[in-house]
């Protein structure tokens, strides 16, 4: 008859406890051994009364332990040792009609009583006695902060647990993916405020020009003393009137939009527009002084380009960034060779250049030279090739002569025969040609810009994809495995829980299943 065989592995690591269990171990064992010597009819009686009082007695000590150390299933625990005490007294009854079969059936109900027990309850109190420090036997440390932990989970279910451990690798991956998901969102947006802005800047650039023909046109006519350029001056004036009522009907849209330093700035070139008809007015009386005109002109048009220049803290990826500087940079060599022909217009009108409208003549040469080199080293090739063949026009040499005679006329006491309206002619067809250049290079961000919009609209819909289809697969394959793996368990333990009780009819789960 096979015995049942006390190790240190079935310790719960409280002394009082485990010396109960070796008293059963020992009262099973002593009825095996009597069925062996064919007396179980006799002893199973005596047996089984001791074995309940002692039982009975350790039920108690096990209990209060529980109650005091705070156990959260003692009242569960407490049931189970009801339903084996009323089980004994079951077996006493079994056992009275002094059957040697029935005294086997007692001890085969014994054994696999106490294993289920010990190895089936008892043993899981054992990191809780731990963890309180009732524990008094080796291996009684208090365990590890990861094993407290880990014994917290068995208030989950099974399935939980199962849930949790499929689902945990794919929430980090689910989360890695929606955290790309919304930066792809985000440069898709982005995107499209810099298409958006591009469109806003044609019309603010149209505007732009125009009003930078008025302030050399206002220049001129300050300074010949309203001798000179009074009806081209009104017909640029109503030029710029065109282009002015388009540019305030598409910054109501932008202002709808724009936040931060971008709104400042185009509210603020918007209010200068609101100044244009009182400079009109004093430009007109000849009230206002040259660089006063041309200060407000400048100013307004700033606050313009800095709207347009706004669009570079938006750009998501080299090329952008390269496409708007080379845009921005011929902006302002324009911006440059407009004040150069408001300055010029001044000074030859006057018949002289100031020792002010001299420097920043030469000034602003120079500037022209540093933004056209910026704008070759960052434009497209198409871009660079409009610049070429603006450059190649008979007016940029031209220019470039006559800014040299204004230069060296305070060395030579002389500007040759060059007339204010000539000159002013002359620079606008460079500058005409010079805004060629800049439609290329809006074209060229134009393009650019739609291009990186569809590839990151493209990514974030694939990465949207994924993402459904990686929680839509996982949750299925999740189902799919709880739905295989839980029931045998749980019919496996209903079975062995039952076999404990000393159903011996009981089917073995699971046993035509090709796993483990």
């Amino acid at each position: 008859m096979a015995l049942l065989t006390w190790s240190d592995e079935l310790s719960v690591g409280v002394s009082a406890l485990d010396a109960d269990h070796r008293a059963l171990v020992d009262l099973i064992n002593e009825m095996g051994q009597a069925i062996d010597d064919k007396r179980g009819a006799e002893v199973v009686g005596s047996v089984l009364s001791r074995l309940s009082r002692h039982v009975a007695e350790h039920f108690a000590r096990e209990e209060k332990l529980l109650h005091d150390s705070g156990y959260p299933e003692t009242k569960e625990h407490a049931g189970q040792h009801a339903t084996t005490l009323g089980r004994l007294d079951e077996l006493r009854a079994l056992a009275a009609e002094d059957d040697s079969k029935a005294a086997l059936a007692v001890f085969e109900f014994l054994k696999a009583w106490f294993l289920n027990h010990v190895v089936g309850n008892d043993l899981k109190l054992r990191d809780f006695f731990r963890e309180k420090g009732v524990a008094d036997l080796g291996g009684g440390r208090r365990p590890g902060l990861f094993a407290r932990l880990a014994a917290r989970t068995d208030v989950l279910s099974l399935k939980t647990r199962i849930l949790v451990v499929a689902w945990a690798p794919v929430a980090v991956i689910a989360v890695l993916l929606l955290a790309n998901l919304t930066g792809a969102v985000d440069k898709v947006g982005r995107q499209r405020d810099i298409i958006t802005l591009a469109r806003f800047s044609t019309v603010s650039s149209a505007l732009i020009h125009e009003m930078q023909k008025e302030r050399g046109s206002s220049a001129l006519f300050l300074g010949s003393k309203g001798t000179q350029f009074g009806p081209e001056l009104a017909a640029q004036r109503q030029a710029t009137d065109g282009r002015l009522g388009t540019f305030r009907a598409a910054a109501r849209d932008m202002l709808a939009t724009l936040k931060g330093t971008g709104y400042d700035r185009l509210k603020q070139a918007v209010a200068d527009l609101e100044k244009l008809a009182e400079i009109r007015t004093g430009t007109d009386g000849q009230s206002l002084p040259v660089p006063q005109v041309l200060g407000y002109y400048t100013a307004a048009i700033a606050n313009q380009l800095a709207v347009v220049e706004g669009m570079g803290h938006l750009a998501n990826d080299p090329d952008m960034a390269m496409n708007l500087n080379a845009y921005t940079a011929i902006l302002n060599a324009k911006e440059r060779a407009g004040l150069e022909r408001a300055t010029g217009s001044a000074g030859f009108a006057a018949g002289t250049f100031t020792p002010q409208l001299h420097r920043r003549l030469n000034e602003l040469g120079a500037e022209q030279k540093a933004f056209l080199h910026a704008f070759r080293i960052t434009a497209t090739p198409a871009a660079i090739a409009a610049l070429d063949t603006a450059q190649a026009d008979e007016s940029e040499k031209m220019v470039g002569e006559w800014r040299t005679v204004a230069i060296e006329s305070p060395f030579t006491g002389t500007l040759g025969a060059i007339r204010a309206p000539d000159w002013f002619r002359l620079t606008t067809r460079r500058i005409d040609q010079m805004k060629t250049v800049e439609d290329a290079a809006a074209a060229a961000l134009m393009e650019h810009a739609r291009a990186v919009l569809a590839r990151h609209t493209a990514a974030a819909w694939w990465q949207g994809g994924l993402l459904l289809v990686l929680v839509g697969v996982s949750a299925l394959t999740s189902l799919l495995i709880v739905a295989g793996l839980v029931p045998p368990l749980l019919a496996a333990r209903h079975a062995t829980t039952r076999m404990a009780e000393g159903d011996r009819t009981v089917e073995i789960p699971g046993q035509l299943l090709r796993d483990e």
